[in-house]
């Protein structure tokens, strides 16, 4: 397959790019890991060893090459280095979108690229130790190798390239799985234009069915494993499909993708942005090629569509919508470098969409690393400092276990946690994520409590929480008779 050769200084800006992108996340990886990220962790510690992780986790939680990476690094590695598998998935993602602008112009690679770098939801799940990022890298891998083939189809499909691809990805996130689908339908929509539609079927299916056997086989494993196992697949939290939940999470990805409105996004922003995401397309030049139009009608309207027709449960998280940001990011490089050409209003145009992308999500970004998903090592951190030889930590909620635990091993702090309603702990540590605003204190079981810190998330990703400081109550004082002692 031939390539085009790409001129130094487009090597020049994509290494100033990637420069950008791997700062911007290495910034975001800073603070303790958060509740997903800390429960991983401990799944992996616990796993006793690689195949542990196949056949003892058993969770929704478990994402198989980054528990791999967790274990390798060790229970009490810094929260930077487990995230750096992420870091360097993220990252590396940049390049790759940015050779697939590159096939339609210098430009068009260089916008692209600098898009991914600087996306919110990219910076976010780029920077925290899951296993979205390296599926993302997998999933833009292969939209550029099949992209490459659809440039020449003259050549051979690279089946073997795309098993791998999908066998990696979903090794890192089952979310690869119906990004395959999408790649799929891509193809076979693109073999259509010049095929009967039962001659395009079938080489769809030769040409996939390699990866769908990866991606599947990674799926029976999963299942097979639970199957042995007593306790079963067990999922740390579902919610039944809800219509206002999903418009939550249009809103949250709205606002993770644009870096406009305010930082969940909004619902009308979401609306405002599907309006567009479906004009975008059309609005391109008739002369722009099919395969890619098709390319970004698929990733930006398909996923959606499915999910208002099947209803699932858990809809209520933007991340799920990934590769539809990876195809909002390609179509806004392609088209904004496409109207950059004109020397008319469209120019105008162009040059404000992307002044406004680059500008809300570099404030956004800025926003993520100052909050750091709610700092959560921060409570051990202020238990270290003021009682320096360890103590006793009371949590309101289970999930709150795994931060604090994960906390203490990566400063090797002695903590002792228990998780219940009263106690004699004299530090207490609510989880709040969900919920209100945090008090000054309160009172339980018949003691005071006085706020000694907090903090609120503000991503998507991120922790809610206050941490008090147990304050006895006064003894009663003995009541004094103030009449006259009787005679």
């Amino acid at each position: 397959m031939s390539s085009p050769v790409i001129p130094r200084v487009t090597w020049l800006a994509f290494a100033v790019i990637l420069a950008l992108g791997l700062y911007l996340r290495v910034l975001a990886a800073g603070g303790g890991l958060w509740t997903d990220e800390a429960w991983s962790v401990l799944y992996a510690a616990d796993a006793n060893g690689p195949l542990g992780v196949i056949t003892a986790i058993n969770h929704d939680n478990n994402h198989h090459i980054n528990s791999w990476w967790l274990q390798l690094v060790g229970q009490d590695a810094s929260p930077l280095a487990a995230r750096m598998l992420a870091i360097l998935s993220g990252t590396a993602t940049i390049l790759v979108v940015g050779l697939i602008g590159q096939r339609r112009g210098s430009l068009a690679g260089v916008l692209t690229a600098l898009l991914l770098a600087v996306s919110p939801i990219m910076v976010l799940y780029g920077s925290e130790a899951r296993g979205y990022a390296p599926m993302m890298l997998c999933l833009a891998l292969a939209v550029w190798r099949i992209d490459g083939w659809m440039h020449q189809q003259s050549e051979p499909f690279p089946r073997v390239t795309i098993a791998l691809l999908a066998l990696i990805g979903a090794l890192s996130h089952l979310l690869m799985v119906p990004g395959l689908a999408l790649l799929g339908l891509w193809v076979l929509l693109e073999l259509r234009r010049s095929l009967p539609f039962a001659k395009a079927f079938s080489r769809t299916v030769e040409a996939m069915i390699p990866a769908g056997i990866a991606a599947i086989g990674v799926v029976a494993m999963v299942i097979l494993s639970a199957s042995a196992s007593p306790d079963g697949m067990r999922v740390g939290g579902y919610t039944a499909f809800d219509a206002s939940l999903y418009g939550v999470a249009l809103g949250d990805l709205s606002g993770l993708l644009t870096g406009i409105g305010p930082v969940f996004g909004s619902v009308p922003l979401a609306l405002g942005l599907a309006l567009v995401l479906i004009a975008l397309p059309i609005a391109l030049p008739a002369r722009f090629p099919e395969h890619r139009r098709t390319l970004y009608a698929v990733l930006l309207i398909t996923l959606p569509l499915l999910v208002l027709l099947l209803r699932p449960g858990n809809s209520q998280f933007a991340r799920y919508h990934l590769p539809l940001a990876l195809g909002f990011i390609l179509l806004a490089g392609d088209w904004i470098s496409t109207h950059l050409a004109h020397k008319d209003w469209r120019r105008i145009v162009a040059v404000a969409l992307l002044a406004i992308l680059v500008g809300g999500n570099l404030h956004r970004d800025l926003a993520l690393i100052a909050n750091q998903r709610g700092s959560s090592s921060v409570p051990v951190e202020e238990l270290a400092r003021r009682v320096p030889g360890g103590t006793a930590l009371r949590l309101n909620l289970e999930r709150a276990r795994a931060i604090a635990k994960v906390a203490a091993w990566q400063r090797d702090y002695p903590l002792n946690l228990r998780v219940a309603d009263c106690g004699t702990e004299p530090f207490l540590l609510v989880d709040r994520t969900g919920d209100g605003p945090s008090k000054p204190s309160l009172t339980q079981c018949g003691r005071d409590y006085h706020q000694i810190a907090a903090a609120d998330a503000i991503s998507a990703s991120g922790q809610s929480w206050t941490l008090y400081a147990q304050q006895a109550l006064p003894t009663p004082k003995p009541t004094v008779n103030s009449a006259p002692p009787g005679r």
